[in-house]
């Protein structure tokens, strides 16, 4: 499962991060529609049938604004990262030693989606998290 914190929720409600994106079968959302947390069941446009983190199956129509939050092998895609993955996944403190040490901002990430996020945001557009929004 994907991170789903405040914070995650913050970095993935960015143009850069939401543009072009397709909901897929499996993806997590966030929407202010009763501040439901959802896993995309079946996107089937122009309504979406989701599950709750109670277990709950809702609907839901294209007009409602939702946020994507990338899983982080979504976010290593995003970075073409492939021929990294594996060995960063086996090698995470020495990922983030090295990223820190070359460029990076320096920061300690909560979880991998929101390292990779980071990552993303810094080598694809210039940005860096401060801890409430990309600049």
């Amino acid at each position: 499962m994907t991170d789903t914190s405040e914070t995650y929720i913050k970095m993935c409600n960015h143009p850069e991060v939401q543009e072009g994106w397709e909901l897929k079968p499996g993806d997590t959302i966030y929407t202010e529609w009763h501040g439901y947390l959802l896993m995309a069941h079946c996107g089937c446009a122009p309504y979406y049938r989701a599950i709750n983190l109670k277990g709950d199956v809702v609907s839901f129509g294209n007009e409602t604004e939702w946020t994507a939050l990338p899983r982080q092998d979504q976010t290593q895609e995003m970075c073409n990262a492939k021929p990294c993955i594996s060995v960063c996944n086996h090698l995470s403190g020495y990922c983030l030693t090295r990223w820190n040490n070359h460029g990076g901002d320096g920061r300690w990430y909560e979880s991998w989606e929101q390292l990779w996020l980071a990552f993303y945001m810094h080598e694809k557009h210039g940005l860096t998290w401060t801890g409430e929004r990309w600049e």
